[in-house]
């Protein structure tokens, strides 16, 4: 059994955060090779174990950022942690489960990626002309062919 908490009111926080441990260690153990440190997950170690021995309540991700171990990433976890908390706390329980889960930023970095790629041609070389919507207008060579 872990050690309990220094300050009862992190309890809930410290069960979230072991969830998040055990989360991210199943899915690093398809990434990284035998004998190799997850460095990943050994952050979260050291992050719970400063919220474990933290003598005094932690009730922002910018508390929680001034404790050894834990970084910008972590400390955005535990603020999404508090707020479901909260929201847990003034709604009730069913309520915060119906929440979204807060968006990473590498997901949408993703997306806007994706969406700026340049659209392909039409097979016969043929492409849309602006203004009129008129596909015979213009005509753009497959790239990379010399005529």
């Amino acid at each position: 059994m872990p050690p309990k908490c220094a300050h009862p009111s992190n309890e809930f926080l410290v069960m979230e955060m072991e969830k998040l441990l055990e989360q991210e260690g199943a899915k690093s153990h398809r990434r990284v090779a035998p004998g190799q440190v997850n460095h990943t997950v050994s952050s979260y170690q050291r992050a719970l174990h400063s919220i474990r021995t933290h003598p005094a309540s932690i009730e922002t991700g910018e508390q929680a950022k001034a404790l050894r171990g834990v970084g910008n990433f972590i400390a955005q976890k535990i603020n999404a942690i508090l707020i479901r908390l909260e929201a847990a706390a003034t709604y009730g329980e069913e309520m915060a489960r119906h929440l979204p889960p807060e968006e990473d930023a590498a997901p949408k970095q993703k997306a806007a990626a994706a969406s700026k790629k340049r659209k392909a041609t039409p097979s016969n070389g043929l492409v849309e002309h602006p203004s009129s919507g008129d596909v015979s207008k213009v005509y753009k060579p497959a790239k990379g062919k010399c005529t």
